[in-house]
């Protein structure tokens, strides 16, 4: 019924490189462009919880983005909601 911003980053991911943003939490996002065809994006995602290699997967998952357009991402709990996670392709 309501949001709140916890935090923004944007970056540049390579084509099948990872690019990575700390999330709250404890958490890190992983986002790695595996395709474009026509403006089509195919884009591995992953959200870990921990560091190095104890490192524990929350979320892994494959989406297409049109060049402009956003996925939301929803799911590990955060204090007393869940996060929201908008992905956007540019």
């Amino acid at each position: 019924s309501r949001y709140t911003l916890l935090t923004r980053a944007s970056g540049r991911a390579v084509l099948k490189e990872t690019w990575r943003t700390p999330l709250p939490g404890g958490r890190t996002l992983q986002v790695t462009p595996l395709a474009v065809q026509d403006g089509l994006w195919q884009v591995g995602v992953k959200i870990l919880r921990g560091s190095g290699p104890s490192q524990e997967s929350l979320l892994t998952s494959t989406v297409r983005l049109q060049s402009g357009g956003s996925v939301l991402l929803a799911g590990p709990p955060h204090d007393q909601g869940i996060l929201v996670i908008a992905l956007s392709a540019h």
